[in-house]
């Protein structure tokens, strides 16, 4: 694990408010380590836009935070690929190439960037709830999909 990652770790934890935690202001590390889920946002200066054209996607991101924010299985962050120096060497650590994306983690995958999955379903809030609860928080059976 790269020092900033080890820093960055060990100085995170604050409350969430009411939209998705900023990433670099909260524990992860352990987050994952408990067996939980890591829900991500990666994000760029036009998709902040709160003209732009992912206006709606941007809500329904803030809704699923708001959801979740007290969740004990699921914790759903947003990371501005471009706020600050933190910021861009996270994004480009995790190999994001593309915004938004969405991508969830498990286990060590914060800690070992470029081990992530990518969300490739609709990003309306009701589909962002559906992934959450059936594949996060308590995964379908195989008979279910």
């Amino acid at each position: 694990m790269s020092p900033a990652l080890v820093i960055l770790a060990a100085s995170l934890l604050t409350s969430a408010l009411s939209k998705p935690v900023d990433l670099t202001n909260h524990t992860l590390v352990d987050h994952l380590a408990k067996g939980k889920h890591l829900f991500v946002l990666f994000s760029n200066a036009e998709f902040d836009d709160t003209t732009g054209a992912h206006g709606d996607e941007k809500d329904a991101w803030e809704k699923l935070g708001v959801k979740y924010k007290d969740d004990e299985k699921v914790l759903v962050g947003h990371l501005h690929c471009y706020a600050s120096v933190t910021e861009v060497k996270m994004c480009k650590e995790h190999k994001i190439v593309g915004y938004p994306t969405l991508a969830h983690y498990k286990g060590d995958e914060w800690t070992k960037p470029g081990r992530h999955q990518q969300y490739g379903g609709k990003r309306d809030f009701h589909s962002l709830v559906r992934f959450v609860e059936g594949y996060m928080r308590e995964p379908y059976k195989a008979d279910e999909l």
